[in-house]
């Protein structure tokens, strides 16, 4: 269930008197009952059977009764929390509780303030295995490799904010690192020190994806080509380094490096590549098993690798978009 309008008060007794008894999701984006109007939901009959809950609106205070009321329920699995920087964040008790949300799974939280990320840390969550966390202070990231929780994710996502060497390179000694299968962070902040920690195989054996958007003006090429012709992650499968200044040196320095042999999807939009790196990339002996490859908003005007079927015989998906491309060029890739 979905509501897109605002849950008043009227709004949330109606919905607490409904008769949906097969109820398992609910969406209220904007919630503006106050403290005394809450209750009534969490005694709806539908209430206990809840298996996702997304409260994407700004958390606040009077919300406390709800999610103390969500850390109750038995089978809750997924859980979307925003919090807003321009209020008061609630005190967030129910999230660092010793005994909520035994069933919680996924957890992602919008601008959680540190003070709330210091007590989640403290909350045991005994099955949660995905956590998303967006636009954290690089204060609040350096609180992560202590939650009791982390060495059981599996998937960390780190969307927008601005960590930096310091929180990044703790996140890679901590317990939950040898176990982590898919990370996404921000790489605005980070320089030499926190990319050769990411790209360390020995601190992430079991890394799967990894994620890291930057600008160009954040990472100095001489860096990103170094990451390239260092990277050791030995189970990688899925690569993102969306905005990496790798031009065609450090897509060369890509294709010659032999960990990336297990990756089946590989990409590299606004990295200024021209065909000269994308032939580069075509010929490696260890890219031959790609099955999607991202180039977008390169540099690329022919991309006549991808008119030889034998370069990569199991690709099933390419982005060419935003490269100045000659007409020839696209004639001929319509015709292949």
């Amino acid at each position: 269930l979905e509501v897109s309008a605002e849950a008043t008060a009227a709004g949330l007794a109606a919905l607490s008197a409904a008769h949906l008894p097969r109820l398992r999701a609910v969406d209220l984006p904007v919630l503006v009952g106050s403290a005394a109007d809450l209750p009534a939901v969490s005694r709806a009959g539908w209430f206990r059977g809840l298996r996702a809950v997304a409260l994407p609106g700004p958390a606040r205070e009077q919300h406390e009764p709800l999610h103390a009321a969500l850390a109750d329920l038995p089978h809750l699995d997924s859980l979307s929390l925003a919090f807003a920087r321009w209020e008061p964040p609630p005190a967030g008790r129910a999230l660092g509780s010793a005994t909520g949300f035994p069933a919680l799974t996924r957890l992602l939280c919008w601008a959680p303030p540190d003070r709330l990320v210091a007590r989640l840390a403290r909350a045991r969550l005994p099955r949660l295995a995905r956590v998303k966390l967006g636009d954290l202070r690089d204060d609040a990231v350096a609180l992560l490799p202590g939650a009791r929780w982390l060495p059981q994710v599996r998937g960390l996502d780190l969307f927008l904010g601005w960590p930096t060497d310091r929180s990044v390179v703790g996140l890679t000694r901590s317990r939950a690192a040898p176990r982590l299968r898919a990370l996404h962070l921000p790489g605005h902040g980070l320089t030499r020190p926190g990319l050769t920690a990411l790209g360390d195989g020995g601190r992430f054996p079991e890394l799967t994806t990894l994620d890291v958007r930057t600008g160009n003006a954040s990472v100095r090429p001489a860096t990103a080509e170094r990451f390239a012709a260092t990277f050791s992650l030995p189970r990688v499968r899925h690569l993102y380094l969306g905005g990496w200044p790798l031009g065609d040196a450090g897509a060369t320095a890509l294709a010659r490096n032999p960990h990336l042999a297990g990756v089946t999807r590989l990409a590299l939009p606004g990295c200024g590549i021209g065909d000269r790196g994308f032939g580069a990339l075509a010929r490696s002996p260890y890219l031959r098993g790609l099955v999607e490859l991202d180039l977008g908003n390169n540099t690329l005007k022919r991309a006549a690798p991808l008119l030889d079927p034998d370069l990569w015989p199991r690709l099933a998906a390419v982005g060419l978009s935003g490269n100045p491309l000659t007409p020839a060029a696209r004639e001929r890739l319509r015709q292949a």
